[in-house]
């Protein structure tokens, strides 16, 4: 199985109309993003099925990430996203694997938070030397349900292009 984790791109501060919840990316993040999906089309990265944090920034990732994705198929196909609070900020990265592991595909995308995105590289890559995530960052983890083990490929953010 393919797991890609990606943080949020970068998000305009929380504001008395915007908690936490509510913030948006700021037009840097959608450039971040851009640039990120850019270098997973070149790749040929195509995740099956997107799941995402229903927060509104990682909303918006998973959704810029969908759409840039479904412009190079020739038909245009929108990868399906879920909205988990399994990928809320905070939340129990046990959660997330169970969610994964009773999944049937081969390819997935994860949209979630800081330390989420961190704790889920090392719980599905142990070992990985990812301390924390960039926004707009990217992993690709090689993982094998069996054993329940994976290793980074892949590992880049929106500043390296």
């Amino acid at each position: 199985m393919k797991i890609f984790i990606l943080r949020h791109g970068d998000a305009e501060p929380i504001t008395a109309e915007h908690t936490d919840k509510h913030r948006c990316l700021s037009s840097k993040g959608f450039e971040q993003l851009h640039l990120v999906s850019n270098w997973m089309k070149q790749h040929q990265y195509h995740p099956e099925l997107i799941l995402s944090s229903p927060y509104k920034r990682c909303r918006q990732t998973a959704e810029t990430i969908q759409q840039d994705l479904s412009k190079q198929q020739s038909e245009e196909v929108l990868i399906p996203i879920e909205f988990e609070d399994c990928l809320i900020y905070g939340s129990d990265p046990l959660q997330t694997l169970a969610r994964v592991m009773a999944l049937e595909v081969e390819s997935l995308l994860l949209c979630s938070h800081m330390p989420l995105v961190s704790e889920l590289a090392h719980m599905f890559a142990p070992g990985a030397m990812i301390m924390g995530f960039r926004t707009a960052e990217l992993v690709k983890i090689r993982y094998d349900k069996a054993s329940q083990h994976g290793v980074v490929v892949a590992n880049v953010a929106s500043n390296e292009f």
